[in-house]
């Protein structure tokens, strides 16, 4: 940093950093009012329910049958992957006079 010589010196600089602190301050505050309010959410999707034909999405039925499908498929992946694992190893016993704790 700076060296201060006087009192005289410390004091100026102490006055030009608060001038520009405020300076800061309006700037800010005057970038917040020109920003204007939050934008509103925007709709993805039209207001016509699927009742009135205006929806093509899926019913419940649609949604359980691909879930049980889905289902189906990773855990036909997963049965698939057991099976190609190698046997497991028979558990060790304890030598003979061994003493387990």
């Amino acid at each position: 940093g700076k060296r201060y010589y006087s009192v005289k010196e410390v004091r100026n600089a102490l006055s030009r950093i608060e001038e520009l602190q405020k300076q800061r301050a309006e700037i800010e505050e005057a970038a917040k009012l020109a920003d204007g309010p939050p934008a509103k959410r925007v709709r993805l999707r039209g207001k016509v329910s699927e009742s009135a034909g205006g929806g093509g999405g899926f019913d419940a039925l649609d949604l359980e049958a691909a879930f049980g499908e889905a289902l189906e498929g990773a855990l036909g992946a997963a049965a698939a992957e057991l099976e190609a694992l190698p046997e497991a190893t028979p558990e060790l016993e304890p030598r003979a006079g061994a003493t387990v704790e």
